[in-house]
């Protein structure tokens, strides 16, 4: 990538803890309000060592992937594994050829290199654009009409790839700060933006705006990344190397997320994830849990919009035990907890809106109603919200029915689906029949990525038949997936 100016990792470090006064910057921990520190790399900085480079206070990395429709990077897919293995969060990189390629044409070739990697397991920065022809020797584009068109086909064509797959991404575009007035003089300022500058001031109190009179097309003094340096220095990587920093301390709006939801069968201790709405087999299989666990859930424990698995027991002294795993891989427990009792049905959602799911119990009183438990932390302790919806016999269901960002009570009876609103007792807001009501298991989730979730029955053991509309009506939707008798639940 672009190569101006002169610090080191360890450097950058060492004024960020001078500036952030008494704050220091732990071997692979986040500096309170400091901001995070990555580094980009490609073919030609040699095997990387990401343990080392964790270990040195680096806690995010972009890898090339691809340039023009030639060339593939071959090292993106051991650095992305490596360096996830190893803590850092990843990001891959296209770096554009205009004069050579269409838009659409440099799209294409990059996503069938990087599609396997780009995945929301909470891991995976937003794909990027690196677009700096001056450094290719370009002065010409082909298949758009001005560089700033290029550069946002590019974008929208990748976007398009990744929601085909059920990804929801918003590209960001690698750009010096010298050439935005040449290369996005219309703006593409609803990308991310990274800038590179190496204008001399403090990496986490400077911007990189602060070397000239620039255009700024995402706004006055707005950046997301600043490509500080390209001679820094990282434990782990053999000579000089790109140093980034972040604008801020959470990369979470940046990453890969999943626009829908998608099938999962667990064949106890198996569980078996597909990328897409279709009959076809598992994208993903590991060992979670045991072959005697009878109760799962699935869901987004640490608000990064990936969903992951949970099991369910109950423990000698009739407590469930909550076992969560913040990974879609096998692995020991990230966060494990007593809550609700033996013979309530376990439940999660996200109650309160703030992206994390969090365990709910449902129990039946003794005037016949179903009472809802709902706990808004992932520990033990007492309910949040309890109310009474729905009768005995019904079966408990969970969804944002609205869209509005909150996960609220539905009941199954027969094939008559009420869904509520508001965690508190009351009417349905939306009642509808859907399914036989007999042998079809009810699921729900959000089909089609519009933030909505409806309704979806398991019929003859293994089809799914999936509606997109909280409606009665027929299926949107009709694919095999799975075997009979498995345990079945969806993911994001």
């Amino acid at each position: 990538m672009i190569k101006p100016v002169r610090y080191s990792a360890n450097s950058i470090l060492k004024r960020a803890a001078v500036i952030a006064a008494a704050l220091t910057l732990a071997a692979g921990a986040d500096q309170a309000r400091a901001r995070l520190v990555g580094v980009d790399v490609y073919e030609g900085n040699g095997t990387v060592n990401w343990s080392s480079v964790y270990g040195d206070g680096v806690t995010f990395a972009f890898t090339k992937a691809t340039q023009g429709n030639y060339y593939e990077d071959a090292n993106m897919a051991s650095n992305l594994g490596n360096g996830k293995a190893a803590g850092l969060t990843m990001g891959v990189y296209d770096l554009a050829d205009p004069a050579s390629c269409t838009p659409g044409t440099e799209a294409n070739y990059f996503w069938n290199y990087a599609k396997n990697y780009i995945l929301p397991d909470g891991k995976t920065i937003m794909p990027v654009l690196d677009f700096e022809p001056n450094t290719l020797g370009e002065t010409t584009y082909t298949g758009a009409s001005s560089w700033a068109d290029w550069v946002n086909q590019w974008c929208l064509d990748v976007q398009s790839l990744a929601a085909a797959n059920g990804l929801t991404v918003t590209p960001i575009i690698y750009v010096s700060a010298g050439w935005t007035s040449t290369y996005l003089t219309t703006g593409n300022g609803w990308t991310g933006a990274w800038i590179a500058d190496y204008n001399g001031e403090s990496e986490q109190t400077g911007s990189p705006w602060g070397g000239g009179s620039y255009s700024q097309p995402w706004g006055s003094g707005v950046w997301d990344f600043w490509q500080a340096t390209d001679a820094g220095t990282v434990t782990g990587i053999t000579g000089s190397v790109d140093v980034d920093v972040f604008n801020g301390t959470s990369l979470t709006p940046y990453l890969v997320a999943s626009s829908y939801c998608k099938p999962v069968a667990i064949s106890a201790p198996t569980w078996n994830l597909r990328n897409t709405l279709t009959t076809g087999a598992a994208n993903n299989s590991f060992s979670y849990g045991s072959s005697s666990d009878t109760m799962f859930v699935s869901g987004d424990w640490d608000g990064n919009g990936s969903m992951t698995p949970g099991v369910v027991r109950t423990n000698s002294s009739g407590q469930l035990v909550w076992y969560l795993r913040n990974e879609n891989s096998g692995g020991g427990d990230d966060i494990t907890f007593t809550y609700g009792l033996a013979g309530e049905t376990p439940i999660v959602g996200d109650w309160d809106g703030n992206g994390t799911w969090t365990p709910g119990v449902v129990t039946t009183n003794t005037s016949g109603q179903l009472v809802w438990e709902l706990r808004n932390e992932n520990n033990s302790g007492g309910a949040d919200l309890t109310f009474v919806y729905g009768r005995a016999g019904n079966t408990p269901i969970v969804g944002d029915w609205d869209g509005n960002g909150t996960f609220t009570p539905g009941v199954v009876s027969g094939n008559t689906w009420s869904l509520r609103n508001e965690n508190t007792g009351g009417g349905a807001d939306t009642t509808f029949g859907y399914g036989n009501g007999t042998t079809d298991i009810p699921i729900v989730g959000d089909w089609d990525g519009n933030g909505t979730w409806t309704p979806g029955v398991i019929h003859s053991g293994n089809t799914w038949e999936l509606r997109n509309e909280n409606s009665s009506g027929g299926a949107d939707m009709t694919f095999g997936y799975g075997s009979t008798g498995n345990k079945f639940l969806v993911w994001k």
